[in-house]
């Protein structure tokens, strides 16, 4: 879905796209549709199961969770990135 690390292709954006604003051809319009539509009423389930999922990933991955620790930890001693 990416051309690289921090842009994602025409594909997946045609699909965020449809997701917010609505399919723009009928081919699109019976594709399976792309992520959650968050409204008013599902917002706050919706971010209570990604955190859920996210300690769970945590959890599962704990050496994976120190390396990018440990990268996060020296791009903000090197003030790459702010903490």
């Amino acid at each position: 879905w990416y051309i690289d690390s921090s842009h994602y292709n025409r594909a997946l954006g045609n699909k965020i796209l449809d997701r917010v604003i609505g399919p723009k051809t009928d081919e699109r319009a019976t594709a399976k549709p792309f992520g959650v539509l968050l409204t008013e009423d599902n917002i706050d389930a919706h971010l209570g199961d990604i955190r859920a999922r996210k300690k769970r990933w945590y959890a599962a991955h704990p050496e994976d969770v120190m390396e990018i620790r440990a990268i996060a930890n020296e791009l903000f001693a090197r003030k790459v990135i702010k903490q």
